[in-house]
């Protein structure tokens, strides 16, 4: 095995990878927008000192989900 001293040189050797353009499926993009709305209500009710666990867990569950 040969080991090559300048890394420049050996990253020379490959390609980068191109970044490609994809189409969202609308559906996804509804759902991101609902779930959206619903964390910035969470995050409005948390501001108003109405802490829950079940405010958390959901928020926790949107975070996961986006």
């Amino acid at each position: 095995m040969h080991l090559e001293n300048d890394y420049w040189e050996a990253l020379q050797k490959y390609n980068r990878l191109q970044p490609a353009s994809v189409d969202l499926d609308p559906a996804l993009l509804s759902e991101v927008d609902e779930l959206r709305a619903e964390l910035d209500a969470i995050d409005q009710s948390l501001e108003d000192d109405e802490s829950s666990e079940e405010a958390e867990r959901r928020r926790d569950e949107i975070e996961n989900r986006r």
